[in-house]
């Protein structure tokens, strides 16, 4: 009921953020024109108006790839293009149900119920016209291929979105570091590809000006606001202890643009030894129909802890690693999937609005980040599990 009030009403019936900016650079590519002003926020913004939508938007930071994703409904009045836009995500929400429901073997009442537990997740990406249900689909296809050993499909599957959402790199680097060459092959050329088709369409000044105006800003975080709560990461949490600037944080805590970089970067550097080092434990201790799920599991929680800025439509993408930690614990022990499970509800449907006033507060703020400590909790949850899990094997060895 929360989902049709709050999400499926709202998406067949008004515009927010983001629909107007992919509907838009779809609009213009069928113009054909003007492809090296996409980066220009002011000129952006008078194309949305143009086609008579009142949103605020802009088209930065997205690849150029990303204005081709809505040309097959571009050519339709924008509150029909929506429509047919959130129709699509209902079907791609019961394909996702079905795929996890085969990938878990169990009913589609289980996956289906953890969708609705993501909660804004689930609510925002239609609310918003996102792309994030047909993201899960093709991280969740690459998986189920995978684990079929159907290696040059679960690469396709992997790389179709590469180019316009990054998160899937992160499953192919961990392939890579498996030495499943074929399949990291096969997904970095699905991606090549895809882009050279988007360059062909769209020229080499929007690539330029993609390269110059967004794309080491979006790789850091440095969105709309980079010092705003609502990205809910270490960059923007650090950012707005630390960083002092004019417009967006004129009284950090303690100005330091050092100490920002050396914390940033102390998080990655932390977090990334500490995934590695449970993740060789699990595979040194657990038979492989174990230890790839787990891995995946880790390797995707990990991989959105520490994303630079993250919206509540983000957290879609890690139902189904959530998913596989979650099945793992409960046929291990209901004291750890009983705690995994409310954790990533709460991230869900925690209200954040509430917390939001604490931001720019001094050490106040860090109270404005209730959905970081939550995927903290999340990331810890996950190894105290495996620790447990690789100590009674090493127990039932003994």
């Amino acid at each position: 009921v929360f989902f049709i009030w709050k999400g499926l009403i709202p998406a067949f019936t008004s515009f927010q953020t983001d629909f107007p900016n992919y509907y838009t650079s779809a609009r213009l590519v069928l113009e054909g024109s003007h492809f090296e002003k996409f980066y220009d926020n002011v000129w952006f913004q008078e194309q949305i108006h143009r086609f008579g939508i009142s949103e605020e938007g802009k088209f930065a930071p997205f690849p150029p790839l990303t204005a081709l994703v809505f040309l097959p409904i571009a050519h339709f009045p924008p509150l029909i293009a929506k429509q047919i836009w959130t129709s699509f995500n209902l079907i791609l929400l019961l394909l996702n149900v079905l795929l996890l429901s085969s990938i878990l073997k169990t009913n589609w009442k289980f996956p289906l119920l953890f969708f609705l537990l993501s909660g804004l997740a689930l609510i925002n990406n239609f609310k918003f016209g996102q792309l994030y249900l047909l993201l899960t689909y093709t991280i969740l296809l690459g998986y189920y291929f995978y684990r079929e050993d159907e290696k040059i499909l679960s690469g396709i599957s992997f790389g179709l979105m590469i180019g316009i959402k990054y998160f899937p790199f992160i499953f192919v680097l961990y392939l890579a570091f498996r030495k499943e060459w074929k399949l990291v092959f096969t997904s970095l050329s699905t991606t090549a590809v895809l882009s050279l088709l988007a360059f062909f369409i769209l020229g080499s000044e929007m690539h330029k000006a993609f390269v110059e105006t967004s794309l080491f800003n979006h790789l850091n975080g440095i969105l709309q606001n980079p010092f705003s709560s609502t990205f809910q990461s270490w960059n923007s949490l650090f950012r707005r202890l630390f960083v002092f600037d004019e417009q967006w944080n004129p009284h950090p805590v303690f100005s330091s643009n050092i100490l920002f970089e050396i914390l940033r970067w102390l998080i990655i550097i932390i977090v990334s030894y500490v995934q590695y080092f449970f993740l060789k434990k699990v595979f040194a201790s657990q038979p492989k129909y174990i230890s790839e799920p787990l891995a995946f599991a880790i390797i995707g929680i990990a991989g959105i802890y520490l994303a630079p800025a993250t919206a509540t439509y983000h957290f879609l993408i890690i139902v189904l690693p959530v998913a596989l930690l979650w099945k793992e614990a409960n046929e291990f022990s209901s004291r750890w999937a009983i705690p995994i499970g409310i954790i990533f509800t709460a991230i869900g449907y925690i209200p954040y609005n509430f917390f939001h006033s604490f931001d720019a507060q001094g050490w106040m703020t860090l109270l404005a980040y209730p959905r970081l400590w939550l995927e903290t909790m999340l990331f810890l949850a996950s190894l105290f599990f495996i620790q447990e899990l690789t100590k009674q094997k090493s127990v039932h060895t003994q």
